[in-house]
């Protein structure tokens, strides 16, 4: 997921969109790469392991997502 901007969609997709960047900032592809969140409303990456934390404001937690 380098060079890619991680997205969450609150409601209405309740997933988090990793998002391709062009040459001058604009969006050129998206990929889905987590789903069946409830409301999450921002996540932080651990970079040494690539693991994600979200805050799931529907579920009032802390999810850990890990890479595959």
């Amino acid at each position: 997921m380098r060079n890619q901007l991680l997205v969450t969609e609150y409601s209405a997709g309740d997933d988090i969109l990793a998002l391709k960047l062009g040459a001058n900032g604009g969006v050129i592809g998206s990929t889905q790469i987590a789903s069946g969140l409830n409301n999450p409303l921002d996540l932080v990456e651990h970079r040494p392991t690539g693991n994600l934390y979200v805050s799931e404001f529907g579920a009032n937690q802390i999810s850990l997502l890990s890479v595959v």
